[in-house]
């Protein structure tokens, strides 16, 4: 159940009022005017799992600051090694090289 949590809080969070949609491959997640989160399922010897990347900034900072980009690309970076060299992913080549697609910020 805690996959399901992850995948729900990743649904609500891209649906927030000036964060907007993540992907890469068949990952999914959000990105936020200080932050970015990422889910992929991770398959490995049969069994099916999720992985889940986050970061963020830890800090006060004003908006005209702040870079989705970055933080979109620092996630899937991330990811990708989570799944490539950490867990070792049976589809991590389900995340291609390249920058992530964003979608359009909810408004506020």
């Amino acid at each position: 159940m805690a996959a399901d949590d992850a995948r729900a809080k990743v649904r609500e969070e891209s649906r927030t009022p000036g964060n907007a949609s993540l992907s890469i491959g068949e990952s999914y997640g959000y990105t936020s005017k200080h932050g970015a989160a990422l889910l992929i399922d991770c398959r490995d010897d049969g069994e099916t799992g999720i992985i889940e990347v986050s970061v963020d900034a830890r800090k006060d900072s004003s908006a005209n600051s702040s870079d989705t980009e970055a933080f979109a690309e620092l996630a899937a970076e991330t990811l990708r090694m989570a799944t490539r060299q950490v867990y070792r992913c049976d589809n991590s080549t389900a995340l291609p090289a390249g920058l992530p697609t964003l979608g359009t910020p909810r408004g506020a």
